[in-house]
């Protein structure tokens, strides 16, 4: 693979900053923003203690400050980082409506904030930035160019950064009684369950959920802050008590011979002990049972309560927990729980299906006519020979409605409550079958309408091995991320593309399809593609598609992309927007087949040369590929001291693709 490796010589950097910014404090006197905070007061730095980062050293923060004056927010931050992390600054106005969470970050980032929202977001490296307003719906607006910005390096590699924002970038805020809480953190990345994370500033007194590797569970909730008061002038740090409760039991529904084991879990996520705390348990209002606890903090209080079954509860309950306690600092606090529960489900259930079945019974010839028109419709279609098998498997499944309804009419005949149960549940089953088979019958039709040559399920069985546009045969892959082999062919009404796995174990990993067509010079060529991996293309692709591969979940989302070449922007959508069709099959061991049929269509039109390269990648932003069909020398760059996690995150320039021409 190719690895980028750029010369830094990093002594002093500044951005937007012209002439040198200087601002009156009324705290401190005279401050310019030069990348030296030796002008800053010692009350609006906060220090963190070094040495306690989880990845060592070279990824922590040392100071973290900001305060507000003129109208312009003002942040510092002392810091050391290595390879593709970064320093993340994450504020909440208190004048302003932002979003709880950075789920809609473009770098793809889980924190969230226990009270309050996040409104601005600034990410940096040491010798350059992005930042962000962060929207009340999530969107992160990139303000990159309204940042007032300056750095430099320490002789022993600390990194420092001065910030300047007009508080006319956040819109109409309101600067009297203004509060501002910052939280900072040495960030990586989101890897779709955890969220990794170096160092915190200020210091979150560090939960039993968050790994010791610096691995957070999804989102990274962040309790403690440093808040600015414009009122005061100061900088101190504050604390979210943070209390949850859920609700879950150990049953279906509640049966007469089967209770409900009801479990309350109250948690203390903060770091204040909480005394004479009320737990309230109600069922559709009523109280049921009432506890008094201490919520010792970042600790779990499991309380039980057995539910009984009675003839008079049958039926949809809401239950509800409530926790009432009084935070440090005297005010009153409720956090709730629901959950809906069903009690004498069978007893429901039998009620009705005999109800189903008197009610099924006069409009199941009706409905039995209606299939029988749908099959003759499609009888009369030209079918093509691998869908006819599947026409007489309709009218075995209409015989067999037919026979189940007719018993089920008897059944009902007799009026007593046992036949009429079974009679009951026989009509409801015939009718269940006649609405699968006009289902059936539907989606038979739209295949059959779509133009379609092959059938898109995850099998090559109706491929050609003359389609075949490339092939593994040394094993070039990686246990859960192996390529085996690519085909390409085409019709009419389609581009078909089927990708082969030979995967040993199920990783997080991302399969990618980049398409050229007609060989023009616009396009996509290098830098972040549509899925922020390192990946570059000579010549350029038009169109890229990707799909998500999780280690527990196995297929995940699958979004296709047009490169708008006016803009340099990806039009990226689910692949149903597009009219693609795709059949996957795979298993604990990995993907299997990607088969995929696109519509020219969504190409443009049906052009006269395609392009095709598929490969795989790293399941996270900033990854890049270890193995591509066809094989590609930027797979092979690096040298075997620096293979391994640098196979992941290189950047890769794709040369060689499977070229096919379209007639």
């Amino acid at each position: 693979m190719r690895k980028s490796v750029p010369l830094v010589i990093a002594v002093l950097v500044l951005f937007n900053v012209v002439p040198t910014v200087k601002f009156v404090s009324a705290i401190q006197g005279s401050i310019t923003l030069d990348g030296d905070l030796g002008d800053w007061s010692a009350s609006l730095l906060y220090s963190d203690p070094v040495g306690d980062a989880k990845w060592g050293a070279n990824n922590e923060i040392e100071t973290f400050g900001f305060f507000v004056y003129n109208n312009t927010l003002y942040i510092a931050g002392i810091f050391k980082k290595d390879g593709w992390n970064n320093f993340m600054i994450m504020l909440d106005l208190s004048t302003r409506q932002g979003y709880p969470t950075t789920e809609h970050h473009d770098w793809g980032r889980m924190y969230k904030f226990a009270s309050g929202d996040i409104d601005f977001v600034l990410e940096t490296w040491g010798d350059g930035y992005s930042a962000w307003i962060v929207s009340s719906s999530g969107s992160f607006n990139d303000i990159s160019s309204q940042v007032n910005f300056a750095s430099s390096t320490t002789p022993d590699g600390w990194k420092v950064v001065e910030i300047a924002i007009p508080l006319s970038a956040f819109g109409n805020v309101e600067v009297n009684g203004l509060k501002v809480n910052g939280v900072a953190t040495l960030t990586g990345g989101f890897d779709g369950s955890k969220q990794w994370v170096s160092d915190v500033a200020p210091d979150q007194d560090i939960l039993p959920s968050w790994g010791g590797s610096g691995d957070i569970p999804a989102p990274a909730i962040l309790w403690k802050f440093l808040q600015f008061d414009t009122t005061t002038g100061e900088l101190k740090e504050i604390s979210s008590v943070i209390v949850t409760v859920s609700i879950s039991y150990d049953v279906a529904s509640v049966e007469e011979w089967s209770p409900a084991n009801i479990t309350i879990t109250v948690e203390n996520k903060g770091a204040v002990n909480l005394t004479g705390v009320q737990v309230i348990l109600y069922d559709s209002g009523k109280k049921l049972q009432n506890w008094t606890i201490n919520a010792v903090a970042g600790t779990q209080k499991v309380l039980n309560y057995i539910y009984t079954y009675s003839p008079g509860l049958v039926g949809l309950h809401t239950l509800k927990v409530e926790v009432n306690f009084v935070d440090p600092d005297g005010v009153s606090k409720t956090v709730t729980a629901t959950k809906l529960l069903t009690v004498g489900a069978s007893v429901m259930l039998q009620n009705r299906l005999v109800t189903a079945g008197y009610t099924l019974e006069p409009m199941y010839d009706s409905e039995y006519q209606k299939t029988l028109s749908m099959l003759d419709e499609l009888s009369s279609l030209v079918i093509p020979p691998k869908y006819k098998d599947k026409v007489p498997g309709f009218e075995v499944k209409m015989n067999k409605s037919k026979e189940l309804f007719e018993t089920g009419q008897r059944l009902l005949r007799y009026r007593h409550p046992y036949y009429s149960y079974i009679g009951a549940l026989r009509i409801y089953g015939s009718y269940s079958i006649l609405k699968r088979v006009q289902k059936d019958i539907e989606e038979l039709k739209v295949l059959i309408e779509s133009g379609l040559s092959k059938e898109i399920d995850g099998s090559l069985a109706d491929w050609n091995e003359s389609t075949k546009m490339a092939e593994d045969t040394m094993g070039l892959g990686q246990d859960g991320a192996n390529l085996k082999a690519l085909y390409v062919d085409y019709d009419d009404n389609y581009l078909y593309i089927a990708l082969v796995g030979d995967n040993k174990a199920s990783w997080d990993i991302a399969y990618g399809i980049g398409i050229d067509v007609n060989g023009e010079e616009s396009g996509y060529s290098e830098g972040l593609d549509m899925w922020v991996r390192r990946m570059g293309f000579d010549p350029p692709i038009d169109f890229e598609y990707y799909l998500q591969w999780t280690s527990g979940g196995g297929a995940g989302a699958q979004k296709f992309g047009k490169w708008i070449e006016t803009n340099s922007t990806w039009d990226e959508r689910p692949i149903k927007e597009w009219g693609i069709w795709s059949g996957i099959t795979g298993s604990s061991e990995g993907l299997k087949v990607l088969e995929l049929a696109i519509p020219w269509d969504a190409l443009g039109g049906k052009p006269s040369i395609v392009r095709v390269v598929a490969f795989v990648t790293g399941g996270y932003p900033e990854d890049s590929a270890v193995e591509a069909l066809p094989d590609n020398p930027s797979m092979h760059e690096l040298t075997d001291d620096v293979k391994g996690y640098g196979e992941w995150t290189d950047f890769d320039l794709i040369t060689v693709f499977a070229e096919i021409e379209v007639s």
